[in-house]
């Protein structure tokens, strides 16, 4: 909220405060304050002071919390060690638990730095390995980013020029890497100069310096065949390789624009548009 506190409901294990039953109604979470900026995955928070410390609490499924142990859920917000000067926080569920082991974090520093911590699925907690950190480690390969999204399988990071760069797994990412090494730094296929990055397990979004929006990604290919028909010609609808631009409807040649702010989901795309009259 505008006072800086966090309010939270739903599972009792993950609200940031203690709870014998689930809660229905958004209730303030007592130790944090000062909040500017909150963030997270399926069952784990984050949360940005305007000191610059990163709070979390929840699941700890491959040490997402950052807190450099392996218990399986924090109840209570804490501070994670040794992290500051932080402008950004993201995370994201590395799709079923049985097969990519859990869940992924990120911090942007001021400084440009990057920091990741939890699940390293195909490299993409970008420290040049594939073991699991309880702990964030500086992400050696990239520097002095702009903006961070994490997806499953894959980090992103929008540059000081506008430009994307991607790493992790090839598939969906954008890029027109089509097998190889995933520690591979490479740039998503578009010319156009981006403002700001959405991703969620698997759809990628992109808001366009000119207010347009360009997407790509997999949807469900059962209950949603359709999604990515707003923005291509051609089936299968479900799946789309790279960053294509959406129109105001399957059929019409007239692109969504004047975009403010995106905002992505599993199988649905959020944007705020400014109107003129």
């Amino acid at each position: 909220k505008a006072d800086g506190t966090v309010w939270s409901f739903g599972h009792k294990d993950y609200l940031g405060f203690y709870s014998s039953s689930d809660v229905s109604t958004p209730t303030q979470i007592p130790a944090l304050s000062n909040i500017i900026a909150i963030g997270g995955t399926n069952s784990s928070g984050l949360a940005l002071d305007v000191e610059g410390k990163v709070w979390s609490w929840g699941e700890n499924i491959s040490g997402v919390c950052g807190q450099g142990d392996t218990i399986s859920l924090h109840t209570l917000p804490d501070t994670i060690p040794g992290l500051h000067d932080v402008v950004y926080v993201d995370g994201t569920i590395q799709g079923y638990i049985s097969l990519d082991g859990g869940s992924s974090a990120c911090a942007l520093k001021v400084t440009g730095e990057l920091y990741t911590w939890g699940n390293n699925f195909n490299y993409m907690l970008g420290d040049g390995s594939t073991i699991k950190r309880l702990s964030p480690v500086s992400s050696t390969i990239t520097s002095k980013d702009f903006s961070v999204s994490m997806s499953r399988g894959n980090t992103f990071v929008l540059n000081a020029d506008n430009s994307v760069d991607v790493w992790g797994e090839w598939k969906h990412d954008g890029s027109t890497l089509s097998s190889g090494t995933y520690n591979v730094i490479r740039q998503i296929n578009t010319t156009s100069k981006v403002k700001s990055i959405s991703t969620t397990r698997d759809i990628r979004m992109a808001l366009i310096v000119d207010g347009t929006m360009e997407v790509w990604g997999l949807s469900d290919k059962f209950d949603n065949p359709d999604f990515f028909q707003i923005c291509k010609g051609s089936s299968p609808f479900y799946t789309c390789t790279y960053p294509s631009k959406v129109y105001v409807s399957p059929t019409s040649s007239t692109l969504i624009d004047n975009i403010k702010f995106i905002e992505s989901g599993d199988e649905i795309i959020l944007d705020t548009r400014s109107v003129e009259y």
